[in-house]
């Protein structure tokens, strides 16, 4: 835990840094952007979805998907005395997604979280910008940009027919989707797809996740390799009879060895890939035959279950 930075540093640099891979944990996503903050929360009405960077450095945030549920949050710049960039959350308020289709969102990777601002717009250009959450001894509630760039005048996509749920970005920047929308701009795609971070635009090969209306991929994390896993609610991927839980290979197929179904009914909300090991996290009682409840790990290559219970 990092004491809240003061004095020194007013210019607008960045400290660089390689950007951890990240996925969504739905039960803990939304908790330090709802944290206490000076105001009391209320109910705001649509205002679009671009981000405002001000000459004074404030960031107005107006729809943020933290785990389904929508905020909007306005952060001001706190210099620092070693050059990185902070920005203090002052007001959060509750709101709708409204017409947003690619707002702001909060994803996980462990124990660290992350603000993922696709479009900000700053001295009439716009930007991306990504910050990572750091917990403080005050209470207050800190972000430190960690990576950023100019938007691709190209970069342009929208979800259809539902709601992004979950996000990850892989080593080579592809971004993957999760929710329970059917289409992205204009290709059907049912509820998991993988998009490039640069021009929006959804991969050629992928397999389209689902089986019938209402499900949904929840969870997400890539594998280290160009390839995925993914888990939520469905019964197959491309094709292919998958319980709540799939492996996309690199090339877009689903992985025919790593099968650890959990049973229909049930579902997977979390994801989390350290070495050899898959965390799942969800509710359930079993996976791959075996009795869990709602936490198990399974072997990243073959899928069996491990003797972790918790």
């Amino acid at each position: 835990m990092r004491s809240k930075p003061t004095g020194g540093g007013g210019r607008f640099s960045k400290k660089v840094k390689n950007m951890k891979n990240f996925n969504r944990a739905c039960v803990v996503a939304i908790v330090f952007i709802l944290m206490v903050v000076s105001s009391a929360l209320a109910t705001a009405a649509d205002t679009g979805c671009a981000a405002t960077l001000s000459p004074d450095l404030k960031l107005h945030v107006p729809v943020i998907n933290a785990a389904g549920t929508f905020v909007s949050a306005d952060l001001v710049y706190t210099p620092t005395s070693d050059g990185t960039v902070w920005f203090e959350v002052t007001d959060t308020v509750l709101t709708t997604q409204g017409s947003c289709n690619n707002a702001a969102a909060v994803s996980q990777s462990g124990t660290d979280f992350f603000l993922i601002i696709p479009n900000v717009i700053f001295n009439g250009a716009s930007y991306w910008l990504v910050f990572q959450y750091v917990p403080t001894t005050d209470g207050t509630i800190m972000f430190e940009f960690i990576d950023g760039g100019a938007a691709s005048p190209g970069f342009n996509f929208h979800t259809y027919g539902g709601t992004v749920f979950a996000t990850a970005v892989g080593a080579d920047g592809t971004v993957y989707l999760g929710g329970n929308f059917t289409q992205v701009s204009e290709a059907t795609t049912g509820g998991g797809v993988p998009i490039d971070s640069v021009t929006g635009q959804v991969a050629a090969n992928f397999p389209p996740v689902g089986g019938q209306a209402g499900q949904t991929v929840s969870a997400v994390a890539p594998d280290g390799s160009g390839g995925w896993y993914i888990g939520g609610m469905f019964t197959q991927a491309g094709g292919v009879a998958r319980n709540n839980l799939a492996h996309i290979l690199p090339d877009g197929t689903v992985d025919p060895g790593w099968a650890p179904n959990v049973p229909n009914g049930d579902a997977v909300s979390a994801l989390v890939v350290n070495g050899g090991t898959v965390y799942v996290g969800g509710h359930f009682t079993t996976i791959g035959g075996q009795a869990r409840n709602n936490l198990a790990a399974v072997d990243a290559v073959t899928g069996a279950v491990t003797s972790w219970d918790p």
